[in-house]
């Protein structure tokens, strides 16, 4: 073999180099493998992240909510308000006996009422675009510059909660949108009561960015808001310790992202619990079976609630305020070792469950723990 004959070092080293055009067809086809869609290459970058600003921003307006800017007998309002505010028991009795004093039978107008409510807004540099207060359905619309919010007022009742959740689901279709879904009965019914004065208040708007929230059942709403007035937008949804409003499908055609944030041990997001609906949809079954007590159709009637009721889910992007020490930390995963240690944490053994699902589920403890937590973030995010 001459040295003529003898391979190169370069070609040697380089064997790709040697061929001809196949190489540029060999790429081609493997790069015609990847980013296959062309209609998914420009992601939008408008479309609100989460932030942890935003997240206390909203629950503040979830709070304010709760502001009786209906007017109405004064002492019930005042103590409406102050008990989303104080954990306190003790305090909470001192302060009633005082309010029994010093405000008595006295009532508060709306116009007096409302003003009050507007000068808390525009102190904070908020304009107040108007208020909704239609059957059991109350909450405000403002805006600041370009920026909008819708906020529903929600309750604080555990049992009002309770209540509100045992409900049918039913088909519907908002308006002539076109737009449908499987939704809560009550919560629908609600969230229509108010929708000729939101619809309204929206088109003052209608050129801001759209920003959706509600604490507790006010979430629930706030989640039907998204889905028909504003399933794509450039804003955001926040809700707090809001139930289930709907099966899983109520998710397809939405875009705007919707935030979830649940505090601690607060309950009122697991209702309905699935695990537990099918637990009483097994025995229900059975019992009806073995007795007469109760006839075919309230039994028909019962399992149609309970199968309603198991196929209702949680919608958003999930995060949970846990508390280290007292420290409040907002956590974006949470692991199923971590949600049972949750649980099995002091209350079940001091027999304090309720104390500590209705203080968890308080609006203040939501504000309070986004508000240390995102002052202790403000150098980092974004």
């Amino acid at each position: 073999m001459t040295d003529k004959d003898k391979p190169t070092e370069e070609a040697t080293e380089n064997p790709v180099e040697q061929t001809s055009t196949e190489p540029a067809v060999e790429e081609k086809e493997i790069s015609e493998k990847y980013f296959k869609s062309k209609s998914l290459m420009k992601p939008p970058v408008n479309r609100a992240a989460f932030s942890d600003r935003q997240a206390w921003l909203m629950a503040e307006f979830s709070r304010l909510a709760y502001f009786p800017f209906e007017g109405g007998h004064q002492i019930e309002k005042f103590l409406d308000i102050a008990e989303s505010i104080v954990d306190n028991d003790a305090l909470f009795k001192k302060i009633k006996q005082a309010a029994d004093l010093l405000l008595g039978s006295q009532r508060i107008g709306k116009d007096a009422a409302e003003s009050s409510f507007k000068k808390i807004l525009t102190s904070h540099g908020f304009e107040l675009v108007g208020v909704f207060n239609e059957n059991d359905t109350q909450g405000f619309v403002a805006k600041k510059g370009s920026e909008a919010y819708l906020i529903y007022r929600g309750t604080e009742s555990f049992g009002d909660v309770k209540a509100d959740i045992s409900a049918k689901l039913i088909e519907v279709e908002y308006k002539d949108s076109g737009i449908k879904a499987e939704v809560h009965s009550g919560f629908w019914q609600q969230f229509m009561d108010a929708d000729p004065v939101v619809t309204e208040l929206l088109k003052e708007v209608e050129d801001c960015r759209l920003h959706i929230s509600g604490h507790s059942l006010g979430g629930a709403l706030a989640n039907l808001a998204t889905k028909f007035y504003a399933g794509d937008s450039s804003g955001s949804t926040y809700t707090f310790g809001a139930p289930a409003v709907s099966p899983p499908k109520f998710q397809d055609g939405i875009k705007t992202p919707i935030y979830r944030i649940v505090n601690a041990r607060d309950p009122v997001p697991l209702l309905p619990n699935p695990a537990m609906v099918h637990a009483l949809g097994f025995l229900w079954h059975y019992f009806t079976r073995l007795t007469s007590i109760i006839g075919g159709e309230k039994q028909k009637e019962v399992a149609k609630l309970l199968k309603d009721m198991a196929r209702m889910n949680q919608i958003g992007y999930p995060s949970r305020i846990i508390y280290v020490g007292n420290e409040p930390k907002l956590r974006y995963s949470f692991s199923i070792y971590q949600r049972v240690m949750l649980w099995m944490d002091e209350p079940w053994f001091n027999f304090s469950l309720e104390k500590r699902f209705v203080s968890d589920h308080k609006i203040s403890r939501y504000t309070n723990a986004l508000k240390k937590w995102g002052e202790t973030r403000v150098g980092n995010e974004e």
